[in-house]
């Protein structure tokens, strides 16, 4: 017998030979707690694997066919912008649309909205180490 069973079984032992009959209730009934918590010590939720290497490597997939496909899908070009301009939201920065336009060479124009991008996180990045005084 397994030494962690001999604690509840002095309270079952206990519920049976006490006489007072409040005693022998609270001893069953500690008995069940201890019993209960035994019960669930080596129980764990069955969660499902979820690999975050795959996830990143199927997102990144996903994003390049985008690029490779906005030299001539507008709807790409429309996907790309959408993410730079959560990205805006996320920075809490305004997102100006005559900014980010498409002119000619996909690749090219990705390459200024991104440079774009860049400065204005930078500038951000400038602002806030200059020094938050607070109110």
């Amino acid at each position: 017998m397994r030494s962690k069973y001999i604690i509840p079984l002095i309270f079952a032992l206990g519920a049976v030979l006490f006489r007072n009959y409040l005693v022998r209730w609270i001893s069953a009934l500690l008995t069940a707690m201890i019993l209960f918590a035994y019960s669930l010590e080596g129980w764990e939720p069955k969660l499902p694997n979820i690999s975050f290497r795959t996830s990143m490597k199927d997102e990144i997939e996903r994003l390049a066919r985008i690029v490779k496909r906005a030299n001539t899908s507008p709807i790409s070009r429309k996907i790309i912008l959408e993410h730079v301009r959560d990205i805006y939201n996320i920075l809490g920065l305004e997102f100006r649309e005559d900014e980010f336009r498409w002119e000619g060479d996909s690749i090219r124009d990705l390459e200024r909205i991104l440079t774009k991008v860049e400065e204005d996180i930078n500038g951000r990045s400038k602002e806030s180490t200059n020094g938050y005084r607070g109110s």
